[in-house]
């Protein structure tokens, strides 16, 4: 991103309170111990790299399910 990398989106995201709980799923080709706990740091709920598709998929039914539940 040209402005700030995920990690700056995510602290500006739960910085808001408004947008506090929203589910941010990391996709990044950078899944170094660090980087991912850095991650847990600034609020991701999950950290994916990018082209493992199956786990995207797990994370994102993960994060969705008490929505689906609750609608």
């Amino acid at each position: 991103m040209p402005v700030m990398d995920g990690f700056e989106l995510a602290e500006a995201v739960r910085g808001e309170q408004r947008f506090g709980e929203i589910p941010i799923i990391a996709l990044s080709s950078t899944t170094t111990p660090e980087a991912i706990e850095r991650g847990r740091k600034v609020g991701f709920h999950d950290y994916v790299a990018k082209f493992d598709r199956q786990s995207l998929i797990a994370a994102l039914k993960e994060q969705t399910a008490d929505i689906i539940q609750a609608a």
